[in-house]
């Protein structure tokens, strides 16, 4: 969605490539800090990208317009 690379999400989440990497290679729930995982979620909601949940059906992300002029 924002063709980020990990080392991109790592300098805006103000984290470690190798702590971004970690966490790319689980399959399934991601294993990181709570303190990590909120700094990942801020960057990517900077970013203009929501976190979506549907009660019964699941999760998605949705990625904002950015505001004209922005």
């Amino acid at each position: 969605m924002l063709g980020w690379t990990a080392q991109d999400l790592a300098r805006e989440a103000m984290l470690g490539v190798a702590t971004i990497r970690r966490a790319e290679a689980i399959d399934g729930a991601v294993q990181m800090t709570a303190a990590n995982l909120h700094s990942v979620v801020t960057a990517f909601q900077r970013a203009n990208v929501d976190f979506l949940r549907e009660e019964g059906k699941g999760y998605g992300v949705f990625l904002r317009e950015k505001p004209t002029g922005a």
